[in-house]
């Protein structure tokens, strides 16, 4: 009697759900591929780094394929999924400093910021800012007179 009762249970069992599930995210990636990496590119604008984040999102959502509600469809889960991994890949990207390794050839190469180096950049801020601010007290013929400083010459119109 039991095994008849398995045997008419509508209900598919949690490995069928997730294979199911499984199945269908592997049918978006394959058909949607090109647009998920338009949309990285569109937030990013650099091809690799487009192509980096739409495998994160990828490798996000096989991962947690389990916690897909069906609430909307896979394709916007997916896409979601593909928009966040832009955007945490565009703020490790503010975070980082361009350092010059060559200055003959002009390279230059991305390298994570310390917590001194983010100290002295912002310390620089500051001070061109002050040295802004101050600049702009001064009356306007002695500005024309003397000329812009040259870390204002991009803070003014």
């Amino acid at each position: 009697m039991a095994a008849t009762a398995l045997q008419l249970s509508p209900e598919p069992t949690a490995v069928e759900c997730y294979q199911n599930k499984v199945q269908e995210l592997t049918h978006v990636i394959t058909h949607h591929s090109a647009r998920f990496r338009r949309i990285a590119l569109g937030h990013l604008s650099n091809i690799a780094d487009a192509e980096d984040a739409v495998q994160d999102a990828v490798l996000s959502a096989l991962t947690h394929v389990h916690q897909f509600r069906g609430h909307a469809k896979m394709s916007t889960w997916l896409t979601t999924i593909v928009i966040n991994s832009a955007r945490m890949r565009l703020r490790r990207r503010l975070r980082s400093v361009q350092l010059a390794l060559d200055e003959t050839d002009g390279n230059r190469t991305s390298w994570r910021t310390s917590s001194r180096i983010r100290g002295q950049v912002r310390k620089r801020h500051i001070a061109s800012e002050k040295l802004r601010r101050h600049w702009l007290r001064q009356p306007r013929g002695y500005r024309l007179l003397c000329g812009q400083p040259s870390s204002c010459a991009t803070s003014m119109a």
